[in-house]
């Protein structure tokens, strides 16, 4: 709810709140461009050139020396207005630009030039709130993308920002209450008795001399600043002026040009602020549109990976199409809604299936949406991915294929089911010739085991799991996120597992749990789990091929992150954690014991202390009586992860299948607890996973 209140407060004042910044601006700017006076009037030279006024216009009501710009503004009795005149002849004088770019920001600072007075004010107030709300809403950290240079500017910015702010505020309602009404005096003296009265005061330049039916006004002040008012008939002696602290911190003369100059880079962060927080509001609205296919695209290619096979092999089937001359759109299944199929000539489907015979999150949305329109007249092809091994094979596909039929559509070239391997069914199912071959499963690099380290303590119950760095003699392409495959040195399918270091270099990580299962009586290892954790040596060259895993990226920005991990689904969030310490970032991590089985703990501890995490959640289920999981830290913080997701947080879940449907339930039981209805909550929901704020990598 704040970040909502901070971002439409900005946005409904921000043609005002720009206006009174930019002219402060302006305001801090004059004075360094203002060349020093040489000289300040003394009272001679002041009492001089108000007498020649006062000979050619009359009786002089006040006079007000300009020295920074060698004026002197005069007002003379039963005359309207203000004159400013040459301060040493007090002749008519052109008035410097500096002096003209001055009362023009005045009147913008004051009143916006129309009298808005009441504007600038509701502005100053807003400013206010937008100061001390960020402070709540996001810590700093160091400044990358436009995100993080908001947070990162608001932080660096808000002591002085409050000052300036509060300072104004108490300028538009001063306090002290009303000054006591004085009696006009009998015999006022005259502007000559008046300055004779200065012969022996300590003055360095006058500044004002003000005639009122009390009598004559003088100011003046020192050399070391001090100034004085003196009303020589009434009073015997001068009298200090008070400081006007509220003024001068609030325009920062106090300083002199360094004080300018530090208010003019506070008045740019502020610009740039807002800025960046204009631009921050046009992603946000950018990414909660729905994808739109490029004008002119005739044929969809969509998927919904789980490993990034599918999306893959999404990419090659784009490649393939475009390259027969065929203008192509493509994009994830969260992107689209069923009635998006009716646009297009050509529907090409890739879909994985996860879990228990499930749809990938990203087209769970999309299945949803065919309940409720009808495709007549649509054509579509389907491939399904899958391994037989399992009980529902490909049911995903199945599954979709259904929904199509059931809205109307009609399948060509019958349903394509891959078990393993895709490669040779994906040519038949595209049409391929022998030469055009899926080339993202083609590319694969030499990797030398470096460093194997097992990172539970193999004591009671905990799952064996290992840590394998690699490195290679070129520099490796791949992002966070990303997925190292390694085939079985006994053949068969590739093995897919989450690189758990940061992108660069010539080094990658992988996090590994032996898979093992009980059969007849006797227990069976993984062949790729096997290798990797008992046979596996340093020094080893395995053959292994880096696949884009587009679906688990970090954000194109600086936006928070909350990552959900359970076992060795921790290894994709390593090298998030890694790649970005100084973002914001929220972990919550659940295994089985935290004393053998809390891997990466003590890393993750120093990030915890060095805050590259902001928040280390830990649910480890089989420590207490009553079972804890990841999901169930989740719940435990609706508030934190409604504000974090109104900053625009990216929520990832890694790990068994069960985790990504916990996690959901807890995210809809937090939507719900905040006023959300049901179909609102899943609504909600299916907004971030169509913006790809959440996403799921699932094994």
């Amino acid at each position: 709810m704040l970040a909502k209140l901070h971002r439409y407060l900005a946005a409904l004042v921000a043609l005002p709140l720009l206006l009174v910044i930019f002219s402060g601006l302006l305001l801090a700017i004059t004075p360094l461009l203002t060349p020093d006076a040489e000289t300040k009037p003394t009272p001679a030279q002041f009492q001089h050139t108000l007498k020649t006024l006062e000979r050619q216009q009359g009786p002089i009501r006040f006079a007000f020396a300009l020295p920074e710009h060698q004026l002197v503004m005069v007002a003379f009795e039963g005359q309207k207005g203000r004159q400013f005149l040459d301060l040493y002849s007090g002749e008519p004088t052109e008035l410097p630009w500096q002096f003209q770019l001055n009362r023009f920001a005045i009147g913008l600072h004051i009143k916006l030039l129309v009298d808005a007075n009441w504007l600038v004010e509701l502005s100053t107030w807003v400013m206010l709130f937008l100061s001390l709300s960020g402070l709540f809403l996001a810590r700093p950290k160091s400044p990358k993308g436009a995100m993080g240079w908001h947070t990162a500017l608001g932080w660096v910015g808000a002591p002085l920002m409050l000052l300036i702010t509060i300072t104004g505020l108490l300028m538009l309602h001063p306090m002290g209450g009303e000054r006591p009404k004085q009696e006009p005096h009998p015999s006022p003296m005259s502007l000559d008795q008046a300055f004779a009265k200065l012969d022996d005061a300590e003055v360095a330049a006058m500044r004002m001399v003000r005639r009122s039916p009390q009598g004559i006004t003088l100011f003046w002040e020192n050399e070391q600043g001090t100034r004085w008012q003196w009303q020589p008939d009434q009073q015997e002696s001068a009298v200090t002026q008070p400081t006007r602290w509220t003024r001068i911190l609030h325009d920062g003369s106090f300083g002199g040009r360094p004080a300018a100059f530090i208010y003019a880079l506070l008045c740019i962060s502020v610009l740039v602020l807002w800025g960046t927080g204009f631009y921050n509001w046009l992603r946000r609205a950018r990414l909660s549109r729905p994808s739109k296919a490029p004008e002119g695209a005739c044929h969809l290619v969509a998927y919904a990976s789980q490993t990034g096979s599918a999306a893959e092999l999404a990419k090659d089937t784009g490649s393939l199409l475009q390259s027969r001359g065929d203008k192509v759109h493509l994009c994830s299944l969260a992107q689209l809604k069923a009635e998006d199929l009716t646009q297009y000539l050509s529907v090409r489907l890739l879909v994985s299936t996860c879990g228990d015979g499930e749809m990938p999150v990203q087209g769970q949305g999309f299945l949803e949406s065919l309940k409720r329109v009808s495709l007549k007249g649509v054509n579509y092809q389907l491939l399904g991915l899958g391994d037989r091994r399992y009980a529902k094979f490909c049911q995903a596909a199945q599954d979709l294929d259904g929904a199509l039929r059931r809205s109307g559509a009609s399948l060509v070239g019958g349903l394509a089911l891959a078990d393993g391997d895709p490669a040779q069914v994906w040519q038949s199912w595209i049409g391929a010739t022998g030469n055009e071959q899926p080339k993202s499963m083609a590319n694969t690099v030499p990797l030398k085991l470096e460093e194997r380290t097992r990172l539970d303590d193999g004591q009671g119950q905990t799952r064996e799991t290992w840590r394998l760095r690699f490195s290679s003699s070129a520099p490796l392409d791949y992002r966070c996120g990303d997925l190292l495959k390694l085939r079985p040195a006994q053949g068969g399918t590739e093995r897919a597992y989450s690189i758990a270091s940061a992108s660069g270099g010539n080094n990658l990580e992988i996090c590994v749990t032996l898979h093992q299962w009980q059969l007849d009586g006797e227990t069976h290892t993984g062949r790729m789990s096997g290798q990797l954790c008992h046979k596996a040596v340093v020094g080893d060259l395995l053959q292994g091929r880096i696949a884009a895993n587009p679906e688990f990226r970090l954000p194109e920005d600086s936006a928070p992150i909350i990552m959900v991990a359970a076992g060795c689904g921790i290894a994709p969030f390593m090298g998030f954690i890694r790649q970005r310490p100084q973002q914001k970032n929220w972990l919550l991590f659940g295994n089985r014991h935290q004393q053998g089985d809390f891997l990466y703990g003590d890393e993750l501890l120093r990030h915890q202390q060095s805050t590259a995490l902001d928040h280390l959640d830990l649910a480890f289920s089989r420590d207490q009586s009553q079972k804890i999981y990841a999901q169930d830290r989740l719940a435990q913080n609706p508030q934190r992860v409604c504000a974090w997701l109104e900053l625009g947080a990216h929520l990832y879940v890694c790990g068994h299948p069960a985790l990504g449907e916990g996690v959901r339930q807890a995210l809809l039981s937090i939507f719900i607890s905040q006023g959300a209805g049901p179909e609102q909550a899943q609504a909600r929901l299916n907004g971030l996973i169509e913006q790809g704020r959440y996403r799921e990598d699932l094994f």
